[in-house]
């Protein structure tokens, strides 16, 4: 499996994952937590762990989408997730 490094988080998504926020300006991705990277200056909170639901902008996918064992996966910032649901 490939392993985030620095403040990046693996992630899979499905496109029909997106939510559309109430103004219609905006439209904001859902993914599933895969793996995070390693931390070094500790600016990701332990919310952000595997198996977390998290939420970010789509636009942060853009040229980091790949798609390997059939699943869609990508590489995000930390600084890209807008928000985050471990309540699975």
């Amino acid at each position: 499996m490939i392993e985030p490094v620095g403040d990046k988080i693996l992630i899979t998504f499905e496109e029909e994952s997106s939510l559309i926020m109430p103004n219609g300006a905006k439209s904001m991705q859902q993914g599933t937590v895969l793996d995070v990277g390693e931390d070094k200056e500790k600016k990701l909170p332990s919310s952000v762990k595997n198996g977390a639901t998290v939420y970010f902008s789509r636009y942060s996918l853009e040229g980091n989408e790949f798609i390997i064992d059939g699943k869609k996966i990508a590489f995000v910032k930390f600084d890209d997730i807008l928000g985050v649901n471990n309540a699975e």
